[in-house]
């Protein structure tokens, strides 16, 4: 007995409805997770997921039309979240094949997807397929399939709901110097991030390597390196916007990348409200792989790549699906990914076309960070991959080796950079510094950092080129927070209104201490062990 025309109807918009709501779900969970980064473009995932499922729903219902429209539907409902799963499946199994089964991964094929976990995976998705595809045959199964997507999307649009009814309670951006004097000359000024850049005696000590050389080159150029500097906060957003505001964060707030630190970052903040204020147009080089200094319009002008390149956030998202064992398949290596953003591409861009003077220039340039695309002579890497989640806690020789590989080119594009600036604009204010050092005595796992792992961690490269009146203002030990602070100084001509040199630790890996905290070095420190973690070389 054939079902009724309108019930057919019915449960074809059911189906349609939940495959709709599925293929959102997991876009929704990140969206939840990471409230305001890159939120259309990752909606626009969502929907190429459904488009791709409601078409191909349509060609096999076509092609099988016994089957019909509205049972593929109900199939992809099962379908879409179980590929969705998969890094689940992985993060569960992989140290469960590691300690009972003898798997062990290297550098970067840590998180290479070993044949057990593919054989599991591969029979619970063929499982999933085959049951839901008896399952569409029983009459009530469009309400299955609605009560499984509700189900899913309950509490990422809860999350999303109540951060849409509390997006007021954030922090409006706070002034905390003065900004009521003007500027007694307009040059430009140059903010380079350098991603990572560990600090000369830090380089030696860890990689044994003389950075001598390099600095000594740069003080030749007018700039004045500061022997003692060091980091505010261990990770990137919390640095730069700390740099950017001239003020350390409210401890208070929540530490974890989210769209109000992405904002802050990208020209919401008082060093760029300063800027404008005295008639100076603000550009911005984003990085070309994280999200965090993507250019939203902020900025009158955006220095970006032309290539196509997924941030670490998409790369999170591709990482939950069986993407890995899908390009150990494919007979040649795929990377999504680009360079970045480097010294030498801010040097083509400027020769290109430079910004409407004076102009406050903030570069947000990858090297010597991950993925570590560069040989010393900063030729690009044969084979490089993304590798965000692996360098963070990566401290095999192919991370060590990558990452002096990547510093030594950073110097010599910083020495070109620094030629370049003297030639075509010697009037100008140049920083160059780095937000945070690197990672290969320190384990973000434990809570025992020792004296050794905060040097590491905290001590970076801060070298500034300005007129010589102004330099008298520096000293060794400077902190990020109190760069901006020294800039806005020697533009008006007064004494700088530094802060108390402080930092502060915050870890941003899940499932790690302090993970969404942030504390005093000094509370660090008191949990710290005595052991040294031993350099992998």
């Amino acid at each position: 007995m054939q079902d009724k025309p309108e019930n057919n109807r019915r449960r074809t918009i059911v189906n349609v409805s939940a495959l709709y709501i599925v293929s959102l779900w997991p876009f929704l969970n990140f969206m939840d997770h990471n409230w305001g980064v890159m939120t259309g473009r990752i909606l626009g995932y969502g929907h190429t997921v459904f488009a791709v499922c409601f078409l191909l729903a349509a060609l096999l219902g076509g092609i099988f039309y016994k089957i019909g429209f509205a049972r593929w539907c109900f199939v992809f409902c099962v379908l879409v979240p179980t590929v969705f799963l998969y890094g689940v499946l992985f993060s569960r199994l992989d140290p469960l094949l590691q300690a009972y089964a003898g798997y062990e991964y290297n550098g970067s094929e840590r998180y290479n997807v070993n044949h057990a976990v593919d054989a599991v995976y591969g029979f619970l998705f063929l499982l999933a397929g085959l049951g839901a595809f008896r399952l569409s045959r029983v009459k009530d199964s469009h309400q299955l399939a609605l009560v499984l997507a509700l189900a899913l999307a309950v509490l990422p649009a809860s999350g999303i709901a109540g951060k849409l009814l509390h997006q007021g309670d954030n922090d409006n951006v706070q002034v905390a110097f003065a900004t009521d004097k003007d500027f007694v000359k307009k040059p430009n000024v140059y903010l380079i991030a350098m991603d990572g850049y560990p600090r000369g005696d830090v380089i030696k000590d860890v990689f044994d390597y003389d950075n001598d050389v390099f600095l000594n080159q740069l003080e030749g150029y007018g700039f004045h390196v500061l022997k003692k500097a060091q980091a505010n906060y261990p990770n990137t957003h919390l640095s730069m916007a700390s740099t950017l505001q001239a003020a350390y964060l409210d401890r208070n707030s929540n530490p974890l990348f989210s769209a109000k630190w992405h904002a802050i970052v990208t020209g919401e903040n008082a060093s760029v409200r300063y800027f404008k204020d005295q008639g100076y147009a603000f550009a911005l080089m984003e990085s070309g792989i994280y999200a965090l200094t993507k250019c939203v319009g902020l900025e009158d002008m955006c220095l970006s790549s032309p290539q196509f390149s997924l941030s670490e956030h998409e790369y999170a998202l591709l990482r939950q699906t069986p993407w890995a064992f899908l390009k150990r398949l494919l007979p040649i290596k795929v990377y999504l990914t680009e360079t970045g953003a480097n010294l030498g591409k801010l040097r083509t861009h400027l020769s290109a076309k430079k910004p409407v003077q004076p102009f406050f220039l903030f570069a947000h340039t990858v090297p010597p960070h991950a993925p570590y695309a560069y040989n010393r002579d900063c030729s690009v890497k044969a084979q490089f991959d993304h590798g965000y989640a692996e360098a963070l806690s990566g401290q095999g020789p192919a991370f060590f080796q990558g990452y002096l590989d990547n510093i030594i080119c950073a110097n010599k594009q910083g020495l070109e950079f620094a030629e370049y600036v003297t030639k075509n604009d010697p009037e100008a204010i140049v920083v160059l510094f780095s937000d945070h050092g690197s990672h290969f005595t320190m384990d973000w796992q434990s809570s025992t950092w020792n004296d050794r792992n905060i040097r590491e961690r905290f001590s970076t490269l801060v070298a500034i080129r300005a007129p010589e009146a102004c330099q008298q203002h520096l000293y060794d030990g400077m902190s990020n927070v109190n760069i901006m602070r020294f800039v806005f100084a020697c533009l008006t001509d007064t004494a700088p209104d530094y802060l108390e040199d402080k930092s502060y630790y915050s870890s941003y890996v899940p499932d790690t201490p302090y993970y969404g905290e942030i504390i005093t070095l000094e509370e660090l420190k008191e949990e710290a062990a005595s052991t040294v973690p031993d350099i992998v070389e």
